[in-house]
């Protein structure tokens, strides 16, 4: 995520992050230090949402700074400043005065929207994401759609939850929806958005 958007900083802060492991400067290591529990939170916690990394961006820029410092010419970057300043001070006012439509949870809402048409309030719907802790589409489905989930972390634990009756509607990703629901179970599909499928079980089952 940082690679498609963290330009122009990124090569800049990657020297800086450079400098700082090379130096004796044990001060600037919190630097380091403050990256790696950001990523190693937002590893736990499986996000892909970019906006999760954001606490780790003062020190994005001060590493920036530091990389630039290091290996820019300082009448370059006085040069710079005084052209690329007013420039994006420009930049911010356009951004501010035609603001673009973006809508949080694109691909959880269709799926929240229908688990909570097809169920009442105080049921569970079931939700098994290849495995994975998902917590931020966890918050994300109980926001939006309102229902608590049943989370299941492993196969064993869906193939368990799809037969016992426990809830009759699932969000599922769709490699587990093609191998354990689609050729075997009767079901109707609620809604797909994305990686995700909604299901409500028919009864009849086996």
């Amino acid at each position: 995520m940082l690679a498609k958007s963290y330009w122009p900083w990124l090569p800049a802060m990657l020297a800086g992050l450079v400098v700082v492991i090379r130096g004796r400067d044990r001060r600037l290591w919190l630097l380091v230090v403050w990256v790696a529990v950001i990523f190693a939170l937002c590893a736990a916690a499986r996000s892909r949402v970019l906006r999760y990394m954001l606490p780790a961006y003062p020190a994005f820029a001060i590493l920036a700074a530091i990389g630039l410092d290091k290996f820019v010419p300082r009448r370059y970057l006085s040069a710079g400043l005084r052209v690329l300043t007013p420039l994006l001070a420009l930049a911010v006012a356009a951004v501010a005065a035609f603001p673009r439509t973006h809508l949080e949870a694109r691909e959880i809402r269709p799926i929240a929207k229908a688990a909570t048409a097809a169920t009442v309030p105080g049921e569970r719907v079931g939700f098994y994401d290849d495995g994975q802790p998902r917590f931020d589409e966890d918050n994300q489905l109980q926001w939006y759609g309102d229902r608590f989930l049943i989370r299941l972390f492993a196969r064993d634990q869906l193939l368990a939850a799809l037969h016992s009756g426990r809830a009759r509607v699932f969000v599922l990703d769709q490699k587990a929806y093609q191998a354990y629901v689609a050729p075997q179970i009767p079901h109707q599909v609620l809604a797909e958005s994305g990686h995700l499928v909604c299901i409500r079980l028919l009864a009849g089952r086996a």
